[in-house]
């Protein structure tokens, strides 16, 4: 190899000096002699980060020599000296921190022989420059894949697999495609497969990301991945942010009119109509929002990690909530279990981030008043919300440091919702619309995934006026719930009386003056409420009405209750009698589930849309006995 005209031969020992010259280092490489002197290479700091790297470096086959540097990007000059990652023979200091010659440093240099040196490793070979990096070279240090790399992979995968799609969301501002591959088994039915969605909004700093979901993709197109391909319609968007990811070296969040996928400020949304205002300087997030409109899937995921700018760089990785925020956070514990411990049987360990916090979480003046003693969050519109305030999608986030933990988590993610517990009815749970502190639900209509997911998107954007209440006080053996639909369904049920006041609520006030009709068997409503103690309807809402209800609520695609039955899973439970309306449901099985779960049991019905046409409330009454002995009722002091 030849530098500056020299020849360097394998044994020489180079001086490394470094000067500081307009926010450069500029690297000086003598021998001792003084025969040899390489000037011309220059490293570019990125201070980015505010934290310190030391690089093994080698000049033309010379020993590796440590010295430090402030997150730098080696950039080789033409004509200059090579500069490449190579495990060092022997380290020294740099003149700006020479090492101690103490005996506790002595001690450290021994105990740290044996040490990994990830950052070190000789695997990591140099990319050439690239026509699509924008004034900016690959550092060397690290492979990267270059777009031409991931745009035929995404290519050969849909050529080769039929049951592969490329669809192309969208362009940026520089040209670059911003593509989703979507994985399914074309010869099961579409209407029976639930929808996950993988997206790296954060992508164009936090490259490992990228890299853990082109490996996801590669395991899911390959023939172990069937069953999963069988059950699921999954899409895969491996970077929402080409010129993040691609064009610009480094940290790069942004793309080129600096709009930040994953976390806008708060001025660029319209919040009360969901409206981001910049969609014109954004076509990423333009892609995102077509892709959670078009496929509207019940799992979200957004894929972070680190920037990868060095070899072996990590993080602790997590899966399901935000570390930033206490808002994308997944509300079912057993579905980041399920993620947990598929990370683990793959032989990867993930953070349970929440036990590690133990924080509350807060948004009110506690958190102000005492800030280091609830859960870290900015309350912000996060594009990863979308999909959630329109569609009742369930964001999961994971942080990567290695791809193959987020497939392991993803694994376990996949097998979850294809063997989920019971009470879930074999979906994501995602189906829960509008549940009371009293546990009773408001859940989707339908039977199929398909299904499902209509109802779930036509309750979910009307759910600010859907009412439930309950027949107070409650005893063990019945229930009876009262679910009103928009002012309409207030009207009719409530007549001229105000809801809201606990003067109105009644039983005799509600139900004495109700009369059968097509819809309504107001006998027999009456009936189960005279056999029964309750006296009155409690409300059940939590937060407060919207100022504004909608006139009624639409039922196209019908609509689903379930609760549970406060009775142990030990015990047998045997329903009496289950009306809607007045109705009986007893012996149409086809619209009720009686589920026996591993803390109880979950009570569910499901009414097609013929059967909710004319109606605007709902009256759900249930009987039932159990085998479970009396518990003792009340503390007595005892007697001496």
């Amino acid at each position: 190899m030849q530098a500056a005209g020299v020849a360097l031969p394998p044994e020489t020992t180079l001086r490394l000096t470094i000067e500081r010259r307009a926010g450069k280092l500029r690297l000086r490489a003598a021998s001792a002699d003084g025969k040899i002197n390489l000037e011309g290479v220059e490293i570019a700091v990125n201070n980015t980060f505010g934290v310190n790297y030391f690089n093994m470096m080698s000049v033309d086959g010379a020993p590796g020599v440590a010295f430090e540097l402030d997150n730098v990007l080696l950039k080789t000059l033409e004509g200059a000296a090579a500069v490449t990652p190579q495990k060092a023979a022997a380290a020294q200091s740099s003149p700006e921190w020479p090492w101690p010659t103490g005996a506790g440093a002595a001690e450290v240099r021994a105990n740290l022989q044996e040490m990994p040196r990830f950052w070190q490793d000789p695997t990591y070979a140099p990319v050439p420059e690239r026509e699509n990096y924008l004034g900016a070279t690959n550092t060397g240090r690290i492979t990267k894949v270059t777009q031409e790399d991931y745009q035929n992979a995404l290519k050969g995968w849909a050529k080769d697999n039929d049951f592969v799609t490329l669809e192309e969301l969208g362009r940026t501002f520089e040209d670059d495609p911003i593509y989703v591959v979507k994985v399914t088994s074309p010869e099961v039915p579409a209407e029976r497969k639930q929808r996950v969605a993988i997206v790296t909004l954060h992508v164009g700093s936090e490259h490992s990301g990228f890299h853990a979901a082109m490996n996801a993709l590669e395991y899911l197109v390959s023939p172990a991945a069937k069953r999963y391909r069988d059950a699921y319609e999954i899409a895969v968007v491996p970077t929402i942010n080409p010129y993040g990811l691609f064009r610009v070296e480094g940290f790069c969040p942004w793309n080129s009119r600096r709009v930040i996928p994953y976390a806008p400020p708060e001025s660029d949304w319209d919040a009360p109509t969901l409206t981001f205002k910049k969609l014109a300087d954004s076509p990423e997030l333009t892609a995102f929002f077509k892709l959670m409109d078009d496929f509207q899937p019940e799992i979200v995921m957004d894929w972070h990690g680190v920037g990868r700018s060095i070899p072996g760089e990590i993080m602790d990785e997590y899966v399901g909530p935000a570390g930033s925020n206490h808002t994308l956070n997944p509300w079912c514990d057993r579905l980041v279990e399920a993620m947990l411990q598929g990370a683990a049987r793959e032989g990867y360990h993930a953070s349970r981030i929440e036990d590690t916090m133990q924080r509350l979480k807060s948004v009110t003046t506690a958190r102000d008043a005492f800030p280091r003693r609830f859960r870290e969050s900015r309350e912000l519109l996060y594009p990863d919300m979308y999909p959630y305030i329109k569609y009742h999608t369930m964001p999961v986030i994971f942080e990567i440091a290695h791809e193959g933990m987020a497939l392991g988590a993803l694994k376990g993610l996949l097998d979850f919702g294809m063997t989920p517990p019971a009470e879930y009815e074999n979906s994501f749970p995602v189906n829960n619309l509008r549940t009371d502190f009293g546990g009773f639900s408001v859940t989707s209509g339908g039977t199929t995934a398909a299904e499902r997911r209509a109802s779930r998107a036509e309750l979910w954007s009307q759910v600010e006026a859907i009412d439930s209440y309950r027949t107070a006080p409650r005893f063990k053996g019945r229930d009876l719930y009262v679910v009103t639909l928009g002012k309409r369904g207030r009207d009719a049920f409530f007549g001229n009386r105000n809801p809201d006041s606990s003067h109105n609520l009644y039983l005799t006030r509600l139900f004495a003056d109700k009369q059968n009709d097509a819809n309504y068997d107001w006998d027999a409503i009456n009936q189960f409420a005279l056999l029964g103690p309750e006296s009155h309807l409690a409300p059940l809402g939590g937060m407060p009405r919207p100022a504004e209800t909608a006139e009624e609520v639409t039922l196209k695609h019908g609509i689903g209750f379930a609760y549970g039955l406060p009775v142990a899973a030990k015990y047998d439970v045997k329903l009496l009698d289950l009306r809607v309306n007045g109705k009986s449901l007893l012996d149409d099985t086809s619209k009720w589930r009686l589920i026996r779960c591993d803390v109880g049991y979950r009570l569910s019905i499901t009414l097609p849309p013929e059967a909710c046409e004319g109606v605007s409330y709902f009256v759900v009454s249930c009987a039932y006995k159990t085998n479970e002995p009396p518990y003792p009722w009340g503390w007595q002091p005892q007697g001496e």
